[in-house]
């Protein structure tokens, strides 16, 4: 099948590998070919041509940033989109409603299908070929199958019949990594770090459905030391200065903020909303540690 990816990230080139091992055609969408231009690439063909890109395949891998998922889909106005899945790896919401991606699109371009895929995994662990897993969740759950074309015998390819529960918790694992982050920096110990998230994951599933069943990607992502997410917890408990780091990352936890805010329920997620207060500087680090250790949640 021919394949086009939306992006030219890590997390791209670990798609774009996985589904050129499977057999696949891939085209890759760049905003700019010079910057790309290295040895990890050079088996991938590569455009810079929106237009082009849209119109190679059926099967749209969209993986930018969250701030410019909007600026990307948006050109699918201006082509025949009825025979087109539109596969979302981006996590983030959108600062308007409708908050979430899928809904965007399925309220302004009238695609064939629309699918939200996530962890757990590593996009470096991917493009090693070392085993891992991928959920995929989908609006219309009778064109599903070609899923399992995409990927080689090493990913393992799961389906979670939530969509937008899956997109939110998408979302809302980055910001629990921001605390996890903290936590890390003030003890340096693991049984602290997941006694932490055994909390927040408990407060998650208050948030989405039961059957949203997130734990392999909540607790990869509160784990692992590179997270952006996790490194700006360790940045603001170490006193740095955080907007130098914000500057040159983009930091999905942080990025989405102002719209968590005003979708969740301060009442059923008082360790999230710590976690918002404590970014936002309108509580002590201090005191987000003892509310988290000591509280009765």
């Amino acid at each position: 099948m021919k394949v086009t990816c939306i992006g030219s990230g890590i997390f791209s080139l670990a798609i774009a590998t996985n589904l050129k091992e499977k057999g696949n055609k891939v085209l890759i969408w760049t905003p700019n070919k010079e910057e790309i231009i290295e040895e990890k690439w050079k088996n991938f063909d590569l455009t810079t041509d929106i237009t082009e890109a849209l119109l190679f395949s059926e099967h749209l891998f969209y993986l930018v940033s969250s701030p410019y998922i909007k600026e990307m889909l948006n050109p699918l106005a201006n082509i025949d989109a009825s025979n087109k899945t539109i596969y979302i790896g981006t996590k983030g919401l959108l600062e308007e409603k409708p908050f979430y991606y899928s809904e965007y699109i399925s309220q302004n371009f009238k695609v064939k299908n629309i699918a939200f895929f996530a962890g757990p995994n590593l996009a470096q662990d991917m493009i090693l070929k070392i085993p891992t897993s991928i959920t995929f969740s989908y609006y219309n759950k009778d064109t599903t199958n070609v899923i399992y074309e995409f990927f080689p015998r090493n990913i393992k390819v799961e389906k979670n019949e939530q969509m937008k529960e899956m997109e939110l918790a998408s979302v809302l694992k980055n910001v629990y990594a921001i605390g996890s982050g903290i936590v890390w920096e003030t003890y340096q110990t693991k049984s602290s770090l997941i006694s932490y998230l055994s909390h927040a994951y408990f407060e998650l599933k208050q948030i989405v459905q039961p059957s949203t069943d997130m734990t392999g990607d909540f607790f990869l992502t509160g784990t692992m030391l590179e997270s952006r997410n996790l490194t700006l917890g360790r940045i603001i408990t170490r006193k740095e200065n955080s907007e130098i780091f914000l500057e040159n990352n983009t930091v999905e936890g942080v990025t989405a903020i102002p719209i968590i805010k005003q979708i969740i329920d301060k009442e059923k997620t008082p360790i999230l909303s710590a976690i918002l207060s404590v970014v936002s500087k309108e509580i002590s680090i201090e005191n987000w540690l003892e509310f988290i250790f000591e509280a009765d949640h």
